[in-house]
């Protein structure tokens, strides 16, 4: 009889047990569950502070800039685009906006000793479409198919129409001692004095390094040491300093436009709800 009542007595223990088990298992997790949601509320509020700070720094003004003129692959030159242009100490044309930062550039260049001398500046449709027929040429005559001559222009030089050079804004410019050797155009000018000199001072005159190392997949072009592009002091230095291609740069004047709130703006915000509080 004792033996009965004892079982009786752990069956009912167990069953107790694991109605406790059960109950508690299904219970949520209250404090991860505030966690996640005091992070999710976190991120949010965070985001747009983030953001602003970005946006406040952009330079007064917006994409439709005329030194801001996108023009790639993605991109054609508009017909209705022209830039005023005037003529180079050396026979080439220019952006009259680019005029004076450029020779400021080159006169800052002569002082460092580098004798800075440019190869190619403003390109019609016509002329671009010659510079790009010639390198496919230049290709095949190396031995190499016409599919493949294409593929390797296409890396170095954009399709007529597609240019930069269009615009009267972008120079390819090289040392004397780099053009008096007949080296060409080259990413190994990159090395040279004159490669990194420009690299480090072309933002102070109001100039880019327009196809940046690390960029290609933005800008669809390879590296080009020698190819610099003129959007103004402001944008330049901004440039520079969140390490953007003119791509991003333009990005992010849609990203403000879209979504951007002045730090100012978000402050006075958070003050009027804490008073109506």
């Amino acid at each position: 009889m004792a033996k009965k009542i004892l079982a009786g007595f752990v069956m009912v223990l167990i069953i107790v047990t694991s109605i406790r088990l059960f109950n508690k298992e299904s219970q949520p997790a209250p404090s991860t569950t505030k966690t996640l949601a005091t992070e999710r509320r976190q991120s949010s509020s965070d985001t747009p502070t983030e953001a602003s700070e970005v946006y406040d720094d952009l330079p007064v003004g917006s994409k439709e800039d005329p030194a801001l003129i996108l023009v790639n692959h993605n991109q054609p030159m508009k017909e209705n685009t022209v830039l005023p242009i005037t003529i180079m100490k050396n026979g080439y044309e220019i952006a009259e906006m680019a005029f004076d930062a450029y020779y400021a550039l080159e006169q800052a260049a002569k002082e460092a000793g580098i004798d800075l001398t440019v190869v190619s500046a403003y390109r019609s449709v016509e002329n671009q479409q010659n510079v790009y027929d010639n390198s496919i040429q230049e290709y095949m005559a190396q031995g190499k198919s016409e599919e493949r001559a294409r593929k390797l222009t296409d890396d170095y030089i954009a399709i007529p129409g597609t240019s930069e050079h269009h615009t009267g804004l972008a120079l390819d410019v090289v040392d004397q001692d780099w053009y008096a050797d007949e080296k060409g155009l080259e990413p190994e000018f990159g090395q040279t004095k004159a490669g990194k000199w420009l690299a480090n001072n072309v933002t102070d005159y109001g100039f880019i390094i327009r196809y940046p190392k690390e960029k290609e997949e933005i800008t669809g072009i390879q590296y080009e040491p020698w190819h610099i592009r003129y959007v103004g002091k402001e944008h330049a230095a901004y440039m520079k300093k969140y390490d953007l291609t003119l791509e991003q740069y333009i990005e992010r004047f849609e990203e403000k436009e879209k979504n951007g709130t002045k730090k100012s703006d978000t402050k006075k915000v958070e003050k009027e709800g804490r008073s109506s509080k």
